[in-house]
């Protein structure tokens, strides 16, 4: 068998020469991706009183703000409070109902809040205890109190009795005292008729030399009795 083989040949491509870039286009190029950048940093680049101005508008606008806002607020219609109260209570409704339903489902939340009972029972607990305590202890005090007066009650009387007692010897004692001046006044009187006596008799008689009890009271012409006082007297 003879098989035919057909070479397609492609025509060959003679080189092209670039042609030469002329100087204006150059310059357009150049131009072209300087404008861009030119514009930039001329906006960039402001002028001072550009600035001023942009701060005075800033300022502006500022001030507008604060005093548009309090106006805004001012004229703004009063909400009615019972909306407020049943917003707020549908909150707190479905926050406790979402903690709930959260508890309910994951075990975590069950122990956290058997903690949180026992604690608060605990709690409770302790402040009772602590009051009762408490109450025990005024009680104690109170009581106190009571036995502390009823015993400055008792000395005040044993006190009153006391005085009453010491008035009354007081006044005994210038009785005494008086018939002490009495007596030493008579026999003063007896001395003396003694003395005459012993002078127109011409008898000696011993008569006895008596101390003045008023210049020299620590001298007393009796003995001294104990006094007994009872056992009781100045128990308190």
């Amino acid at each position: 068998m003879l098989c035919c083989h057909h070479v397609v040949r492609t025509p060959a491509i003679a080189p092209t020469a670039t042609p030469p870039i002329k100087e204006a286009d150059l310059k357009n190029n150049i131009k072209k991706y300087i404008e861009p950048v030119k514009s930039h940093l001329l906006s960039a680049i402001k002028t001072p009183f550009e600035a001023f101005g942009n701060l005075l508008s800033s300022k502006l606008w500022l001030y507008r703000l604060r005093i548009s806002i309090p106006i805004q607020i001012y004229f703004k219609k009063p909400r009615n409070p019972l909306d407020i109260i049943g917003e707020r209570i549908g909150t707190m409704a479905s926050m406790q109902q979402q903690t709930s339903s959260g508890s309910d489902g994951d075990p975590r939340y069950a122990m956290v809040d058997e903690r949180k009972r026992k604690r608060m029972l605990s709690n409770r607990e302790s402040a009772r205890r602590s009051r009762m305590k408490k109450q025990q202890l005024m009680d104690d005090l109170l009581s106190q109190v009571n036995q502390l007066q009823n015993e400055n009650n008792a000395i005040s009387q044993r006190i009153d009795v006391a005085t009453q007692m010491y008035i009354g010897v007081a006044s005994d004692n210038n009785v005494l005292r008086a018939r002490l001046i009495e007596l030493a006044d008579r026999l003063h009187s007896l001395n003396s008729v003694l003395l005459i006596a012993e002078e127109v008799s011409g008898v000696a008689v011993d008569i006895p030399e008596l101390p003045d009890t008023l210049l020299e009271p620590w001298q007393l012409p009796c003995p001294i009795q104990p006094i007994t006082a009872s056992a009781d007297m100045f128990q308190y």
